[in-house]
């Protein structure tokens, strides 16, 4: 358990996988696990450093994601330490997911916009693709398509 309250029992001794996703929505952080037979997803909502807008992204990745357990949005913080998990989840070699759609914020994720919910989805199912590129042992179905991220730097 973190000093936060926060169980981050999946990383113990394993270095994280970060990518973000092409429309700079979201990153993702993965780990694999210690029989390197899953992937354990940790999803951050990108924000803007301040009040500008949701397309105030700047550089080549995003930089900025929501504080933990701010109650103002958007509240910047530029580390994924101190970042809330919006959506934390895993896979298993099987090809089957444990998603947790509440994250840090303990509530049920709120949307405006149909293209909110989109994102979403996108995010979700671009760790349940990226899976069998990380697990090893992986023999679920492997799916045909590009991942939507952005190069990697």
């Amino acid at each position: 358990m973190d000093a936060d309250g926060r169980d981050f029992w999946y990383r113990e001794g394993r270095t994280p996988v970060v990518r973000h996703m092409a429309d700079r929505s979201f990153t993702i952080r993965a780990w694999v696990g210690e029989d390197a037979d899953s992937a354990e997803f940790e999803i951050y909502k990108v924000v803007a450093a301040a009040f500008f807008g949701e397309d105030a992204v700047d550089g080549p990745v995003p930089s900025y994601w929501q504080r933990y357990q701010s109650r103002v949005s958007p509240s910047a913080v530029d580390s994924l330490e101190e970042a809330e998990r919006t959506f934390i989840g895993g896979v298993k070699a099987t090809g089957c997911g444990d998603w947790d759609l509440k994250g840090d914020q303990g509530m049920d994720f709120h949307i405006c916009r149909r293209e909110q919910l989109e994102a979403i989805s996108a995010v979700l199912c671009a760790c349940q693709d990226w899976a069998p590129q990380l697990i090893p042992g992986w023999y679920g179905v492997r799916p045909e398509r590009e991942l939507p991220f952005l190069p990697e730097v």
